[in-house]
């Protein structure tokens, strides 16, 4: 038995925030880490800094939007560059009458 809106926590192990810069208030999101945290040395300004940066499956459908913030469980503050869906198996003998579901949403974060 499939019980929607309900987190899989087996799954979706951390819990973090999402704050839009034109919202004041925090979302509660659930996430599991797709690539794990990667530090680069990027130049920029002539001067060498310390990049972080990460991919996260994030449970259900957001509309993340380039410049979101993102607080990670261990309170790492990063910001959304990309998302992309990904979806439901759906039943292939009906997969016409049915509307793919989105089953979670996968972030780069920097």
């Amino acid at each position: 038995m499939i019980k929607f809106n309900v987190v899989d926590r087996r799954t979706f192990l951390y819990e973090g925030t999402w704050q839009s810069p034109s919202n004041d208030q925090a979302e509660k999101i659930f996430y599991y880490y797709v690539q794990p945290l990667t530090l680069a040395m990027t130049n920029e300004f002539a001067k060498q800094a310390i990049k972080p940066t990460c991919v996260i499956g994030v449970y259900g459908e957001h509309k993340f939007v380039k410049g979101d913030v993102i607080t990670l469980h261990d309170g790492l503050t990063l910001q959304v560059t990309e998302q992309t869906f990904v979806y439901r198996q759906g039943n292939i003998a009906v997969r016409h009458l049915l509307k793919s579901k989105v089953q979670e949403t996968q972030v780069v974060l920097e």
